[in-house]
């Protein structure tokens, strides 16, 4: 799985690398502080998952848009602080919603979820 992190705080989202790199699933991540880096890496790769934390991004329905027109495929994981987004998440064609701060178990979860349905459709 290759995945990006969208996330301003560089801590934050080192830490949520580190732990995607650990469940073995992902064979590259990369970190971006901003959408419009994320949205030109998207036009020139190839990604599975797009990690989005949305806390202090006024604009994130229009990146979740953006990403979506891009590539239906990519599974897009946003998380928030604020419960009251998961709703939204969804409704922003979000692939699940994780409530910060992450835990690792419902990481593993989500991430179990893309490589098991990424290998379903290989089949088909």
């Amino acid at each position: 799985m290759k995945a990006v992190i969208l996330n301003r705080e560089e801590n934050a989202a080192s830490m949520l690398k580190r732990q995607i790199m650990m469940l073995g699933s992902a064979h590259e991540t990369v970190i971006f502080p901003n959408p419009d880096n994320v949205l030109q890496h998207l036009e020139r790769n190839r990604i599975n998952a797009v990690f989005f934390d949305i806390d202090g991004e006024t604009d994130w329905q229009s990146v979740c848009e953006m990403v979506k027109y891009m590539d239906e495929s990519i599974k897009l994981v946003l998380m928030s602080r604020n419960p009251l987004n998961a709703v939204k998440a969804f409704e922003a064609g979000a692939s699940d919603f994780l409530p910060k701060p992450v835990e690792r178990e419902r990481l593993a979860k989500t991430i179990d979820r893309f490589v098991e349905t990424d290998d379903a459709q290989t089949y088909l």
